[in-house]
């Protein structure tokens, strides 16, 4: 594996942002994003980059189902959306 890292949060009243990366010979994987906290309603907005992951590394990590894998896999996803947590889950107020 390579190096991980992730950033301190930012985080204010109303808002979580986050990044994080993992960075190897073998991998290059960025996640960014945030949650706007909007009473019992929360945006969340994450931005993933997976810009080189070798395959050969599931024939280890997942010896009982995967053997033979070769090649790489590049991808990037924009998720966004809501999600209800309920009010036992907000932060309270500073």
């Amino acid at each position: 594996m390579g190096e991980f890292r992730l950033a301190p949060f930012s985080y204010s009243k109303d808002h979580l942002y986050f990044d994080l990366s993992l960075n190897g010979r073998d991998e290059e994987i960025l996640i960014s994003g945030g949650e706007t906290f909007l009473g019992d309603q929360n945006n969340l907005n994450i931005h993933a980059e997976i810009k080189r992951v070798n395959l050969e590394q599931l024939n280890f990590l997942l010896r009982d189902y995967v053997k033979d894998a070769d090649g790489t896999l590049q991808a990037n996803w924009d998720i966004s959306g809501s999600i209800s947590l309920g009010t036992q889950w907000l932060p309270e107020a500073a």
